[in-house]
């Protein structure tokens, strides 16, 4: 029996650890423990010098699950913004908080239209935001999904996009 103690920066996902060192060393890890700060591989073979270099080299170029996580926030964020963006440009947004702000009864009710549907998206972003922080695994991370025109465009399935514009916001009267 060969046991194997490693150093690890971030918790990894052990299941998928586990099927590269198996694809890589055409061997079976019997067990890998995750512990706090080490990551421990007890094989039930003897290997080779070279073997020992490929499983080494395995679990160093592993990616922590820290830095997947990162990499679909990033993707997520990313998205998030195109979609808004696609939706109420920088200026668009700054001119309906600003007319928000002084605007009396009824452009107030209009404008908090996109506010309210503003805000649903966002509590939606941060809450699968949440779960992907919150993730065990690599899996946990993957199965997290987002289609922000299929939820909140002018058809979605969530908070509908109530199409503010400033032009017909300036033409409510109050």
């Amino acid at each position: 029996m060969i046991e194997k103690t490693y150093t690890k920066p971030d918790p990894l996902d052990v299941g998928l650890l586990k099927s590269e060192i198996n694809a890589a060393m055409i061997a079976d890890v019997d067990n890998i423990h995750d512990e706090s700060a080490n990551i421990r591989i007890v094989m039930d073979v003897s290997f080779t010098a070279a073997q020992e270099t490929i499983l080494d080299t395995t679990v160093s170029d592993h990616p922590a699950l820290s830095s997947y996580k990162a990499k679909h926030l990033a993707i997520m964020d990313q998205g998030i913004q195109i979609f808004i963006y696609s939706k109420y440009d920088g200026e668009t947004q700054k001119s309906l908080t600003a007319l928000h702000s002084i605007a009396l009864t009824n452009r107030k009710a209009h404008i908090k239209d996109y506010i309210d549907w503003l805000d649903d998206l966002l509590t939606r972003f941060y809450s699968k935001k949440t779960t992907i922080n919150d993730a065990a695994d690599k899996a946990a991370v993957d199965a997290v999904t987002w289609d922000w025109e299929a939820e909140f465009g002018p058809t979605g399935t969530q908070t509908v996009d109530p199409l503010i514009t400033i032009e017909n916001t300036l033409d409510i009267s109050d």
